[in-house]
């Protein structure tokens, strides 16, 4: 099995979002929220509308947990720009379900 290898074996490396600082892990949780209910991932805009088909009591977690992430951050933090490479990397895996 050329190219494999266990964590340990490979130096144990950093997973990436252990190089994010907390803010910056709650402002990429935030924006993957909204691209969930088929929103941009911007924080600037407002919370997008419930998707047809999408349960109420779903679309009620996700926006209170988008609103508790987005209250802890600074208005600075909200203008930032999403982290879309990530974002496209996360999109791509979770519409293929």
């Amino acid at each position: 099995m050329a190219g494999y290898c266990c964590r340990k074996c490979a130096g144990d490396p950093v997973y990436a979002s252990q190089c994010k600082s907390t803010r910056a892990r709650r402002h990429y949780e935030a924006c993957k929220l909204r691209l969930r209910v088929g929103g941009i991932a911007s924080l600037s805009v407002p919370f997008p509308e419930r998707p047809r088909g999408m349960h109420l009591r779903t679309y009620e977690r996700l926006r209170s947990r988008a609103e508790i992430l987005e209250c802890g951050l600074s208005t600075r933090v909200r203008k930032r720009p999403p982290d879309y490479p990530n974002l496209v990397y996360y999109l791509q895996h979770t519409n293929s379900k």
